[in-house]
């Protein structure tokens, strides 16, 4: 099952806690939507791909959204930080965090996706991209950085990516 959602005025609605089977959610461009309920969250456990692209908010209620593989957040102005939530995502093979023009660093969480294939951070305004622990994300195909000028180093671990 897939919902498209494409304005919403501040919430979302109750009804939407029904849809156990809900494989796609597109809240893109709901960018008047400020808050996202846990007991939705709570009943999207096969959720495989969320986009929350211009949001204003971050989802930090996906710990139940297990099977997610497909995860976009590009263009979130307010976007400052990744929870530490993000490394429990153990089946996400594409984060989409381009254009987050608030985002200034990157949780050492994410090294721990290790199914992770592709990661898009370009445009986006980090200083650093993360701990040395990068070259753990073995399963890395992609990783976009293009536009990124506040970035001022990459860490030596990036050379341990083989794909």
């Amino acid at each position: 099952m897939e919902i498209s959602i494409w304005y919403i005025s501040q919430q979302l609605p109750n009804a939407l806690g029904c849809y156990y089977y809900l494989c796609v959610f597109d809240l893109k461009n709901c960018q008047n939507l400020v808050e996202f309920p846990t007991f939705i969250c709570d009943k999207l456990d096969k959720l495989q791909e969320l986009d929350l692209s211009k949001l204003q908010i971050l989802l930090d209620k996906f710990k139940k959204m297990s099977l997610l593989q497909h995860f976009k957040l590009n263009d979130c102005q307010n976007l400052e930080t990744i929870p530490p939530l993000i490394g429990k995502l153990k089946f996400l093979k594409h984060l989409d965090l381009s254009k987050c023009n608030g985002l200034k660093e990157l949780h050492k969480s994410i090294c721990k996706l290790s199914t992770l294939q592709i990661l898009n951070l370009s445009s986006s305004m980090l200083q650093e991209l993360f701990d040395p622990s990068i070259g753990q994300l073995t399963t890395l195909q992609i990783l976009d950085l293009s536009s990124c000028f506040m970035l001022g180093k990459l860490p030596r671990s990036i050379d341990q990516l083989t794909k």
